[in-house]
């Protein structure tokens, strides 16, 4: 089973084009196509430097993930729990709070 890469669609896309080329004096019927050719391979080129800037992105924010909390011998695992704790607790906090002027407010 062959592989298609936006690459290699490039490419014989351009060559495709350039052999057409010298023979538009011959057959100007072709004009339109080829312009659309040469503006298909504009778009598969911007198209393909958008991806690898994403997939460049993908990775910083892969790599960027374990860092967050970081500081903790383990990796920081322990910071990440330390943070999770603290909005545990203030989430917990507020839920209290709620309730005891609810609480206040129907009496």
């Amino acid at each position: 089973m062959a592989t298609f890469t936006l690459a290699k669609l490039i490419s014989d896309w351009e060559l495709l084009n350039t052999a057409l080329q010298p023979h538009l004096t011959d057959m100007p019927y072709l004009k339109d196509k080829v312009a659309a050719l040469e503006g298909l391979i504009t778009e598969a080129k911007e198209m393909d430097i958008k991806q690898q800037d994403l997939r460049g992105s993908l990775e910083l924010a892969g790599n960027a993930f374990p860092q967050v909390g970081s500081g903790a011998a383990d990796g920081g695992r322990q910071g990440l729990e330390q943070i999770l704790d603290r909005v545990l607790a203030a989430s917990e906090g507020q839920a209290v709070l709620q309730l005891s002027a609810l609480m206040t407010t129907t009496r």
